[in-house]
Protein backbone atom coordinates (compact mmCIF):
# COMPACT_ATOMS: atom_id res chain seq x y z
CA UNK A 1 0.00 0.00 0.00
CA UNK A 2 1.37 3.41 -0.97
CA UNK A 3 2.00 5.65 2.03
CA UNK A 4 0.92 9.28 2.16
CA UNK A 5 2.60 12.27 3.78
CA UNK A 6 0.14 11.82 6.65
CA UNK A 7 1.44 8.27 7.17
CA UNK A 8 5.03 9.54 7.27
CA UNK A 9 4.10 12.32 9.69
CA UNK A 10 3.30 9.73 12.36
CA UNK A 11 7.05 9.01 12.50
CA UNK A 12 8.53 12.41 11.66
CA UNK A 13 6.54 14.24 14.34
CA UNK A 14 8.33 12.12 16.95
CA UNK A 15 11.74 12.70 15.36
CA UNK A 16 11.15 16.45 15.53
CA UNK A 17 11.78 16.23 19.28
CA UNK A 18 15.33 15.13 18.51
CA UNK A 19 16.31 17.29 15.56
CA UNK A 20 14.69 20.73 15.55
CA UNK A 21 12.57 23.14 17.58
CA UNK A 22 10.61 25.02 14.93
CA UNK A 23 10.25 25.44 11.17
CA UNK A 24 9.16 28.35 9.02
CA UNK A 25 8.90 29.50 5.41
CA UNK A 26 11.01 32.38 4.10
CA UNK A 27 9.23 35.60 3.21
CA UNK A 28 10.92 35.38 -0.19
CA UNK A 29 9.40 31.96 -0.94
CA UNK A 30 6.56 31.16 -3.28
CA UNK A 31 3.41 30.10 -1.45
CA UNK A 32 3.59 26.38 -0.71
CA UNK A 33 -0.15 25.90 -0.29
CA UNK A 34 -0.81 27.50 -3.68
CA UNK A 35 1.91 25.36 -5.26
CA UNK A 36 0.43 22.11 -3.97
CA UNK A 37 -3.08 23.15 -4.97
CA UNK A 38 -2.02 24.17 -8.46
CA UNK A 39 0.25 21.19 -9.16
CA UNK A 40 -1.23 17.75 -8.37
CA UNK A 41 2.10 16.15 -9.30
CA UNK A 42 5.65 17.46 -8.88
CA UNK A 43 9.27 16.44 -9.12
CA UNK A 44 10.68 17.77 -5.86
CA UNK A 45 14.40 18.62 -5.88
CA UNK A 46 15.74 19.46 -2.42
CA UNK A 47 19.16 20.46 -1.14
CA UNK A 48 20.78 18.00 1.23
CA UNK A 49 22.39 20.21 3.84
CA UNK A 50 24.77 18.66 6.35
CA UNK A 51 25.11 14.88 6.60
CA UNK A 52 22.88 14.50 9.66
CA UNK A 53 20.85 17.57 8.79
CA UNK A 54 18.99 15.71 6.07
CA UNK A 55 16.92 13.90 8.72
CA UNK A 56 15.91 17.17 10.35
CA UNK A 57 15.12 18.71 6.96
CA UNK A 58 12.91 15.84 5.82
CA UNK A 59 10.97 15.82 9.09
CA UNK A 60 10.48 19.60 8.86
CA UNK A 61 9.42 19.39 5.21
CA UNK A 62 6.78 16.79 6.12
CA UNK A 63 5.50 19.15 8.83
CA UNK A 64 5.16 21.96 6.26
CA UNK A 65 3.38 19.67 3.82
CA UNK A 66 0.95 18.65 6.55
CA UNK A 67 0.08 22.28 7.36
CA UNK A 68 -0.16 23.43 3.74
CA UNK A 69 -2.55 20.95 2.19
CA UNK A 70 -0.14 18.14 1.34
CA UNK A 71 -1.25 15.43 3.79
CA UNK A 72 -2.65 13.20 1.03
CA UNK A 73 0.35 13.41 -1.32
CA UNK A 74 2.06 10.12 -2.16
CA UNK A 75 5.84 10.49 -2.66
CA UNK A 76 8.22 8.14 -4.42
CA UNK A 77 11.59 8.87 -2.84
CA UNK A 78 15.01 8.42 -4.43
CA UNK A 79 17.72 7.46 -1.92
CA UNK A 80 21.41 6.61 -2.07
CA UNK A 81 21.69 3.16 -3.66
CA UNK A 82 24.24 1.88 -1.10
CA UNK A 83 21.67 2.12 1.70
CA UNK A 84 19.87 -0.84 0.12
CA UNK A 85 23.05 -2.92 0.44
CA UNK A 86 23.24 -2.61 4.23
CA UNK A 87 21.26 -5.50 5.79
CA UNK A 88 19.80 -3.56 8.72
CA UNK A 89 18.96 -0.53 6.59
CA UNK A 90 17.47 -2.29 3.57
CA UNK A 91 14.03 -2.86 5.08
CA UNK A 92 13.88 0.64 6.55
CA UNK A 93 14.84 2.19 3.23
CA UNK A 94 12.19 0.18 1.40
CA UNK A 95 9.61 1.46 3.89
CA UNK A 96 10.67 5.09 3.53
CA UNK A 97 11.31 5.26 -0.21
CA UNK A 98 8.40 2.98 -1.18
CA UNK A 99 10.61 0.85 -3.42
CA UNK A 100 12.40 -2.40 -2.62
CA UNK A 101 15.67 -1.44 -4.34
CA UNK A 102 17.51 1.46 -5.90
CA UNK A 103 15.85 2.11 -9.26
CA UNK A 104 17.31 3.26 -12.54
CA UNK A 105 15.83 6.33 -14.25
CA UNK A 106 13.76 4.07 -16.49
CA UNK A 107 12.51 2.04 -13.53
CA UNK A 108 11.61 5.22 -11.65
CA UNK A 109 9.60 6.42 -14.62
CA UNK A 110 7.72 3.12 -14.81
CA UNK A 111 7.08 2.90 -11.04
CA UNK A 112 5.83 6.48 -10.88
CA UNK A 113 3.32 5.88 -13.66
CA UNK A 114 2.14 2.45 -12.57
CA UNK A 115 1.68 3.03 -8.84
CA UNK A 116 0.00 6.44 -9.03
CA UNK A 117 2.44 8.44 -6.94
CA UNK A 118 1.87 12.18 -6.79
CA UNK A 119 5.48 13.28 -6.34
CA UNK A 120 9.01 12.17 -7.11
CA UNK A 121 11.42 13.38 -4.40
CA UNK A 122 15.15 13.67 -5.11
CA UNK A 123 18.22 15.19 -3.46
CA UNK A 124 20.44 15.66 -6.52
CA UNK A 125 23.66 16.25 -4.57
CA UNK A 126 23.72 12.59 -3.52
CA UNK A 127 27.01 11.53 -1.93
CA UNK A 128 28.53 14.88 -2.90
CA UNK A 129 26.66 16.28 0.13
CA UNK A 130 29.55 15.05 2.29
CA UNK A 131 31.71 17.79 0.82
CA UNK A 132 32.03 21.36 2.05
CA UNK A 133 30.34 22.91 5.05
CA UNK A 134 26.80 21.63 4.41
CA UNK A 135 25.54 25.08 3.41
CA UNK A 136 26.93 25.27 -0.11
CA UNK A 137 24.97 23.24 -2.67
CA UNK A 138 27.41 20.73 -4.13
CA UNK A 139 27.59 19.59 -7.76
CA UNK A 140 24.71 17.28 -8.61
CA UNK A 141 25.60 13.63 -9.09
CA UNK A 142 23.50 13.43 -12.26
CA UNK A 143 21.26 15.71 -14.32
CA UNK A 144 18.90 12.83 -15.17
CA UNK A 145 16.18 14.19 -12.88
CA UNK A 146 15.68 16.99 -15.42
CA UNK A 147 14.96 14.45 -18.15
CA UNK A 148 12.67 12.51 -15.81
CA UNK A 149 10.67 15.65 -15.10
CA UNK A 150 10.18 16.17 -18.83
CA UNK A 151 9.23 12.54 -19.48
CA UNK A 152 6.73 12.50 -16.60
CA UNK A 153 5.48 16.01 -17.47
CA UNK A 154 6.21 17.21 -13.93
CA UNK A 155 7.06 20.78 -12.93
CA UNK A 156 10.18 20.91 -10.76
CA UNK A 157 9.63 22.18 -7.24
CA UNK A 158 12.96 23.48 -5.97
CA UNK A 159 13.09 23.13 -2.18
CA UNK A 160 15.83 24.90 -0.23
CA UNK A 161 16.34 24.66 3.51
CA UNK A 162 18.71 26.39 5.89
CA UNK A 163 19.56 25.89 9.55
CA UNK A 164 21.05 22.39 9.92
CA UNK A 165 24.70 23.52 10.09
CA UNK A 166 24.70 23.12 13.87
CA UNK A 167 24.31 19.35 13.46
CA UNK A 168 27.65 18.98 11.65
CA UNK A 169 31.31 19.89 11.95
CA UNK A 170 33.36 20.75 8.88
CA UNK A 171 36.72 18.96 8.68
CA UNK A 172 39.26 20.72 6.50
CA UNK A 173 40.93 18.39 3.98
CA UNK A 174 43.87 19.14 1.68
CA UNK A 175 45.37 17.01 -1.10
CA UNK A 176 48.22 16.11 1.26
CA UNK A 177 45.82 15.31 4.07
CA UNK A 178 44.03 12.68 1.99
CA UNK A 179 46.86 10.23 2.67
CA UNK A 180 45.58 9.97 6.24
CA UNK A 181 42.08 9.07 5.06
CA UNK A 182 42.62 5.76 3.22
CA UNK A 183 39.02 4.58 3.59
CA UNK A 184 37.73 7.81 2.09
CA UNK A 185 40.11 7.71 -0.85
CA UNK A 186 39.24 4.06 -1.49
CA UNK A 187 35.48 4.66 -1.38
CA UNK A 188 35.16 7.91 -3.32
CA UNK A 189 35.56 7.89 -7.12
CA UNK A 190 38.31 10.06 -8.62
CA UNK A 191 35.88 12.78 -9.69
CA UNK A 192 34.54 13.07 -6.16
CA UNK A 193 38.04 13.18 -4.71
CA UNK A 194 38.85 16.10 -6.97
CA UNK A 195 35.72 17.91 -5.81
CA UNK A 196 36.70 17.15 -2.21
CA UNK A 197 40.00 18.93 -2.75
CA UNK A 198 38.20 21.84 -4.44
CA UNK A 199 35.64 22.18 -1.63
CA UNK A 200 38.37 22.06 1.01
CA UNK A 201 36.62 19.79 3.47
CA UNK A 202 33.91 17.38 4.48
CA UNK A 203 31.08 17.75 6.99
CA UNK A 204 30.58 15.06 9.60
CA UNK A 205 27.88 14.58 12.24
CA UNK A 206 28.59 16.49 15.47
CA UNK A 207 28.14 14.34 18.60
CA UNK A 208 25.72 15.74 21.18
CA UNK A 209 24.80 18.56 18.84
CA UNK A 210 21.37 19.12 20.34
CA UNK A 211 18.47 20.39 18.24
CA UNK A 212 18.45 23.01 15.51
CA UNK A 213 16.79 26.17 16.81
CA UNK A 214 14.87 26.90 13.64
CA UNK A 215 14.79 25.54 10.12
CA UNK A 216 13.84 27.84 7.26
CA UNK A 217 12.48 26.73 3.89
CA UNK A 218 11.95 28.38 0.51
CA UNK A 219 10.06 27.01 -2.50
CA UNK A 220 10.11 27.79 -6.19
CA UNK A 221 8.38 26.09 -9.14
CA UNK A 222 10.71 25.74 -12.11
CA UNK A 223 10.21 24.63 -15.70
CA UNK A 224 13.07 23.89 -18.14
CA UNK A 225 12.95 26.21 -21.16
CA UNK A 226 13.11 23.29 -23.60
CA UNK A 227 10.75 20.40 -24.29
CA UNK A 228 11.26 16.65 -24.33
CA UNK A 229 10.76 16.70 -28.11
CA UNK A 230 13.56 19.23 -28.52
CA UNK A 231 15.80 17.17 -26.25
CA UNK A 232 15.14 13.93 -28.14
CA UNK A 233 15.96 15.61 -31.46
CA UNK A 234 19.53 16.29 -30.33
CA UNK A 235 22.67 14.20 -30.65
CA UNK A 236 23.70 12.39 -27.46
CA UNK A 237 26.56 14.75 -26.59
CA UNK A 238 24.40 17.82 -27.16
CA UNK A 239 21.62 16.29 -25.03
CA UNK A 240 24.01 15.61 -22.17
CA UNK A 241 25.41 19.14 -22.31
CA UNK A 242 21.94 20.69 -22.25
CA UNK A 243 20.83 18.53 -19.30
CA UNK A 244 24.01 19.43 -17.42
CA UNK A 245 23.46 23.13 -18.08
CA UNK A 246 19.88 22.92 -16.86
CA UNK A 247 20.86 21.03 -13.71
CA UNK A 248 23.48 23.71 -12.98
CA UNK A 249 20.75 26.30 -13.45
CA UNK A 250 18.61 24.53 -10.83
CA UNK A 251 21.62 24.29 -8.50
CA UNK A 252 22.23 28.02 -8.88
CA UNK A 253 18.59 28.82 -8.08
CA UNK A 254 18.74 26.51 -5.07
CA UNK A 255 21.90 28.18 -3.75
CA UNK A 256 20.38 31.62 -4.25
CA UNK A 257 17.33 30.59 -2.23
CA UNK A 258 19.58 29.38 0.60
CA UNK A 259 21.62 32.58 0.52
CA UNK A 260 18.38 34.55 0.84
CA UNK A 261 17.69 32.79 4.16
CA UNK A 262 21.14 33.26 5.69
Amino acid sequence: MIKTIYDFSLYTSALKLRYYKSVGISEHSENLEDILLGHPQLLIACNHGSVLGVLAAICAFVELLMTNGGAGRKPLIVAWRYFYQVPYLRRAMAHVTQTEKALSAEELEHAFKQKQFTDLFVMPEGDQSLLGDGQQVQHFVSPRFIELALKLELPILIVAHHGTASLAREIKVTSKGLRFLPLLTKWLPEKSLQRLIESGGINLPKPLSGRCKKLSFAFKVHQPDFSLEQLNAMEELERDELLEQESERVRGLMQGMINGMC
